[in-house]
């Protein structure tokens, strides 16, 4: 490879799981492990240890049009899937869950389910098995009236078991309001 250049050579091709070893254009060394490269900007994620404190790791950033040196020090020592070689998506089947969610929503809000409600039921179904009875939102054996908050959740049969879902989800509807509130 030519010095300054930013190019690398076709008879030391870069590859993801390659050891090399860089001199920015600023005079930085860098040696380590590639973990991605992007061909088009030319800027690949280098993983290399810290020194400090042993599993840990430090990436580095590096765009090789700002590199003086490239050297493939290593090649990997087992072949990693190219990104050409991962599994196709089922186009089909992703939009058939688009229009599946869409539809859900649209039925929700013909019901008079609240944008709020649709909201906080999503928020619990990433953890929890829910499902809706007309407006309420059913998990865990506690059951969540409209307007969905936390004094609207109830337990079906009181037991030690729900007493202690009861509390959770309270927290979990806490913590999505909180979470509504400040943006996230």
């Amino acid at each position: 490879m030519a010095a300054g250049s930013g190019e690398h050579d076709n008879e030391s091709p870069i590859k993801i799981g390659s050891t090399v070893y860089f001199v920015t254009c600023f005079d930085e060394k860098i040696q380590g492990e590639i973990m991605c490269f992007d061909d088009t900007t030319k800027l690949m994620a280098i993983k290399s240890s810290s020194g400090s404190r042993k599993g840990v790791c430090d990436v580095n950033f590096v765009n090789l049009n700002f590199a003086k040196t490239v050297k493939v020090l290593e090649a990997p020592q087992h072949a990693k899937k190219d990104v050409k070689d991962l599994t196709a998506l089922n186009i089909e089947k992703v939009k058939q869950k688009e229009e599946e969610a869409i539809k859900e929503r649209k039925l929700r809000l013909e019901k008079g389910i609240s944008e709020e409600g649709i909201r906080l039921y999503q928020t619990l179904t990433k953890t929890l098995k829910c499902t809706w009875q007309d407006k309420t939102i059913h998990v865990e054996g506690v059951l969540i009236d409209p307007p969905y908050r936390v004094e609207n959740c109830k337990i079906t049969n009181p037991n030690p078991n729900t007493n202690t879902s009861l509390e959770y989800i309270k927290k979990i509807v806490v913590k999505h309001y909180v979470d509504q509130q400040n943006g996230s």
